[in-house]
């Protein structure tokens, strides 16, 4: 597997994902080896639910597009995956914090990619895991 710098991953965040997604204002921060991603997830108190804490269609609207990009780092660039599958455990709130988070390929064939997404909170503690599987096209 290759690996795309956070320059790079940054250009096809920009380019790739609709305008609501980037609004968020998640941003890679950090491109390892195998797809293994670091990204940040600031408060957007536009996403947030009622109570304060983060909803849930942003944290996985996050999740989908950090396994997007983790496959763009191992495949040496952007292709458009397409998600078959998405699993998504909600631990506990997210509430108005900053939020790490990682990716993890778990494999990568041919034809089918399956990704783990993890969102930590500040003390490092999971508040939300997604496992995705894409179509990856030829």
């Amino acid at each position: 597997m290759t690996m795309l710098d956070v320059a790079a991953l940054e250009a096809i965040r920009g380019e790739v994902f609709p305008p609501w997604v980037q609004d968020l204002g998640w941003s890679v921060t950090a491109s390892g080896p195998e797809g293994r991603l670091t990204i940040a997830l600031p408060p957007e108190p536009r996403a947030a639910r009622m109570d304060g804490a983060l909803s849930g269609q942003a944290m996985a609207a996050v999740a989908d597009s950090a396994g997007v990009l983790a496959l763009a780092s191992a495949l040496g660039g952007f292709r458009p995956v397409a998600t078959i599958q998405m699993d998504v455990k909600y631990l506990k709130p997210a509430r108005a914090e900053p939020l790490t988070v990682t990716t993890e390929i778990l494999r990568l064939g041919r034809t089918t990619a399956f990704v783990e997404v993890r969102l930590l909170n500040a003390s490092g503690a999971a508040v939300a895991v997604a496992t995705l599987a894409y179509a990856v096209p030829q």
